[in-house]
């Protein structure tokens, strides 16, 4: 199965990156086949981090994101 990576995990280990460059780097990968960047199902796992790291894709907000590896 995919690999989960919660964003505002990605996000603090790159804190040095500005939240726009963060976004926009985000939008480029969703655009590969094999990038996924999908919400969290499950609301009470969203907290404060997720939702400040949380890109918006077609009016959605996406937590986490899976690279399909062939």
């Amino acid at each position: 199965g995919d690999e989960w990576v919660r964003l505002a995990d990605l996000r603090q280990k790159l804190a040095d990156v500005s939240k726009r460059d963060f976004h926009s780097a985000l939008k480029e990968l969703f655009r590969e086949p094999d990038v996924r960047l999908e919400p969290e199902p499950n609301s009470h796992r969203i907290k404060a981090p997720d939702r400040d790291a949380a890109v918006t894709i077609g009016g959605e907000d996406r937590h986490k994101m899976a690279i399909e590896m062939p």
